[in-house]
């Protein structure tokens, strides 16, 4: 079950959300707000000390000084099966082997940085067991396939930009018949649509701030997003609050589902 502390915090993210309607500025605030330290959610062991998978760091790094896995292994006193495990990131990356890197190859660890802020996220993600494919342009769900498309990673500013829009469409994918039957498909511009983005854009903040994915401030381009929307919902002063309700909900099933396969 997601803890008590999670529920409560989105509860009073949703009330945030309600008595702001009227400024873009305070609702973005609201919205994206994303917090700059790590929360471990109580009750889960998902979130205890991050393991550091950077197996493309590794691969990347060999394949520039053109060497094979067995001299890349012997270099960093380690046997060629656990080098190979690393690069297929079914290993982590150990603090000796960081030293080894440093020592053997002059390698800056700070270039490991991103994939260490990242790694609970991509567990968690990992762990909805949601089906994802990379390539193309643009990010989406497809309801008819139950998969989410996303652009390649590298196609993004960095880590917070690629997992705030894959959080987007994660929780468009709790909308499911077969998960929390939400309303969704109607057309492009219609009230349905844009209550739907709404949900998506409110519960990809809530995991964002659950996963620690944070930037110094709200994106531009989230405040944008929701203005947009809520424009064309400005009829229904009640929107706001519905889509974060909903928001929290999908949250909460994905923190359930997650904790769930964590244990079996």
């Amino acid at each position: 079950m997601c803890c008590q502390a999670d529920t409560h915090r989105h509860a009073l993210q949703t009330e945030k959300l309600q008595n702001n309607l009227s400024s873009e500025a305070i609702l973005a605030q609201c919205v994206c707000q994303v917090v700059n330290i790590f929360t471990p959610w109580s009750d889960s062991p998902l979130m205890s000390e991050p393991s550091l998978y950077a197996g493309a760091a590794l691969r990347r790094l060999r394949r520039r000084e053109g060497l094979t896995q067995a001299v890349m292994a012997q270099r960093l006193s380690i046997s060629p099966s656990y080098l190979n495990l690393i690069e297929r990131n079914q290993r982590p990356v150990t603090a000796r082997v960081v030293v080894e890197l440093v020592d053997q190859f002059d390698y800056d660890p700070r270039a490991l940085q991103d994939y260490l802020e990242y790694a609970n996220a991509k567990a968690f993600v990992a762990r909805t067991g949601a089906t994802i494919k990379h390539g193309g342009d643009k990010a989406f769900y497809v309801p008819s396939k139950d998969a989410i498309m996303l652009p390649a990673r590298e196609a993004f500013i960095d880590g917070a930009a690629y997992y705030a829009t894959l959080f987007h469409e994660l929780t468009h994918w709790t909308g499911a018949d077969k998960r929390l039957d939400r309303k969704q498909g109607g057309k492009f511009g219609s009230n349905d649509y844009a209550f739907e983005e709404l949900v998506a854009e409110i519960g990809a903040a809530f995991l964002c701030s659950d996963m620690g994915v944070s930037n110094e401030e709200p994106r531009a381009d989230h405040a944008q997003y929701l203005k947009h929307w809520l424009e064309i919902l400005r009829a229904s002063d009640k929107a706001i609050g519905d889509a974060a309700s909903q928001a929290g909900k999908a949250t909460e099933y994905l923190n359930e589902l997650t904790a769930v396969r964590v244990a079996a």
